[in-house]
C-alpha cells in the first residue's frame, strides 16, 4: 500500500496535504471559512426567529398570584394550598400545601391547579407551625 494508509490503498498521502483523505477541494480556505460563518449566522437567525415566535405563547397571563389559595393535586387528591412563587417563563407556580413541611412544596403547571371550592379538598396537614397555615386562617 502506498502512503501507509490501510483504508485507502491506492491514494498517495502526503502529511499536511489538503487532499490527504482524497476529498476534492472546490473552495479556497478563505471561501470555506466564509461559507461556514454564513451558515452559522443563518442558524442563529433561524433559532432566534423560532424563539421569538414562541415567546408570546410562553408569556401567558398568570391566573393566580403569590398568596392566592388554590386546590392543588397531590396524587389523586386535591389539597388546600397557597401559591408561594410565580415562574413567568414558562408559566408555572410554586405551591405549598397548607399544614405540611416546606419540603412538600412543588411546582405545578397552570392546568393542574383548581380554584378553591371547585373540587373537594383534603384536610390540612398536621404541622401546626406552618407559617403559611397561620397566615391563611
Amino acid at each position: 500500500m502506498r502512503g501507509g494508509a490501510g483504508f485507502l490503498p491506492n491514494v498517495a498521502m502526503k502529511a499536511g496535504s489538503r487532499r490527504s483523505i482524497g476529498v476534492p477541494n472546490y473552495f479556497s480556505r478563505g471561501q470555506t471559512m466564509t461559507l461556514i460563518k454564513r451558515a452559522a449566522i443563518a442558524v442563529v437567525i433561524l433559532v432566534s426567529a423560532c424563539i421569538g415566535l414562541a415567546a408570546p405563547e410562553a408569556q401567558a397571563q398568570a391566573q393566580y398570584s403569590v398568596g392566592d389559595r388554590v386546590a392543588a393535586p397531590i396524587g389523586a387528591q386535591f389539597f388546600d394550598s397557597v401559591i408561594v412563587r410565580v415562574n413567568p417563563s414558562p408559566l408555572s407556580y410554586r405551591v405549598h400545601p397548607l399544614g405540611f413541611a416546606p419540603s412538600a412544596d412543588f411546582t405545578a403547571n397552570p392546568q393542574m391547579l383548581r380554584p378553591l371550592g371547585s373540587v373537594q379538598v383534603e384536610p390540612w396537614g398536621g404541622i401546626k407551625s406552618d407559617p403559611y397555615l397561620r397566615g391563611a386562617k
